[in-house]
């Protein structure tokens, strides 16, 4: 939530009973709206959330019209994390005034706290109805556009907003992500530099350009931006995920691995680092290791088809046929319709001695892939 602390006190209207039968005194009406009003600011800018609403509510039972209550209660359910409340307290206040632009604003952003991108976006096209240069509404539209996928919409919102204000680091940011998305990573690249020069210590820049220079296959330029990043920032996994993901691609395995060991010190619960990883010390031929990568990754996540067949491989590779049927059996468990698996598991069953279920597992993979199983009918015969 974004308070806005506009002073909305001209909107009393001091029209209301004591409780009595009787009018009050207008005079005391607008003091008693003005002090708990006034109680209410105070409050909401010190971050005391609960009395500030109490306050509000005070200054609204004494005038139910009085749209700067109305506005800094929505302000302050915001910040208590109430945003239904909040929307109410807003469309109460474009109840009053249809026309004010900072509660069409924040209404905005409020949905957004909820997910509600479609009505976000109707709030911010209200603020930009009435204020055709109000930037942060352009951001905001774009940044729900593109939780909707609707990227080349946030493109034109992203490229408005740096119309007005060229100098919107985080615009050209998020640009850059919506140009990703698309595949245009030219014009991403160009955003992020833009970024970049107005904040060059921006690590998720710098992490970003990364990713997108390994897109266009520019590995070394992937690995020098996400050292950057690094440089800044020690701490971001997915920088050390996608500088290992470089290394990987240039057959740099030692460096690619200790990309990917920093990754898991930062978060050692993400399965497809350790996926990964088991990948590398298979190719290096570091079996026992890949092993344990696997079972670190089902450790995680027991349901990962993928994961079983590495191990079926990997356990195959160490003459384990056993152990390798048994991982096969688990990965076509989860989906039968892994083909590899099924060669595994064919070839596992031929070398224990069991040739009627290598046969089965032929005729399993015929079904999936005609060629493969020829490959593993020849090496079943020919054994």
């Amino acid at each position: 939530m974004v308070p806005i602390g506009n002073d909305l006190t001209e909107y009393i209207n001091a029209g209301r009973t004591n409780g009595k039968g009787t009018m009050m005194n207008i005079s005391s009406v607008l003091k008693l709206v003005i002090t708990w009003f006034g109680i209410g600011n105070p409050y909401q800018k010190c971050k005391h959330y609960d009395d500030g609403t109490e306050a509000f509510r005070q200054a609204i039972r004494i005038n139910s019209d009085d749209a700067g209550a109305w506005f800094g209660l929505g302000v302050t359910y915001g910040n208590l994390n109430r945003y239904n409340d909040a929307i109410e307290a807003f469309r109460q206040v474009l109840r009053i005034n249809p026309e004010h632009t900072d509660t069409w604003y924040n209404l905005g952003v409020t949905y957004g706290e909820l997910n509600c991108y479609d009505d976000a976006i109707e709030a911010y096209r209200q603020v930009l109805r009435i204020d055709p240069e109000h930037v942060n509404a352009w951001y905001n539209l774009g940044t729900a556009y593109r939780e909707l996928d609707r990227h080349d919409d946030a493109i034109e919102a992203y490229r408005q907003a740096l119309r007005i204000n060229p100098e919107f680091a985080s615009a050209w940011f998020n640009l850059g992500d919506a140009y990703r998305e698309l595949d245009r990573y030219d014009d991403a690249i160009e955003a992020y530099r833009q970024s970049l020069r107005i904040d060059p210590e921006d690590a998720n820049a710098w992490n970003n350009l990364g990713v997108t220079y390994s897109k266009l296959e520019r590995y070394n330029d992937a690995i020098k931006a996400c050292r950057q990043a690094l440089h800044i920032d020690p701490e971001i996994a997915s920088a050390w995920y996608n500088l290992a993901d470089a290394y990987y691609k240039l057959n740099l395995h030692d460096d690619a691995i200790e990309a990917y060991r920093q990754a898991l010190r930062i978060n050692p619960e993400d399965a497809e680092v350790w996926n990964n990883l088991g990948v590398i010390y298979g190719k290096l031929k570091r079996y026992n290791d890949a092993i344990e990568a696997c079972r670190q990754v089902l450790r995680i996540n027991p349901e990962l088809a993928g994961a079983w067949n590495n191990l079926g491989v990997t356990y195959g590779e160490l003459k384990r046929d056993n152990d390798a049927i048994e991982a096969f059996r688990k990965a076509l468990h989860i989906n039968p319709e892994l083909a590899g698996s099924w060669f595994g598991l064919g070839l596992a069953y031929a070398l224990s001695g069991n040739k009627s279920a290598a046969m089965e597992a032929v005729r399993e993979l015929r079904r999936l892939d005609p060629e493969r199983a020829d490959e593993l009918f020849n090496s079943i015969v020919l054994r």
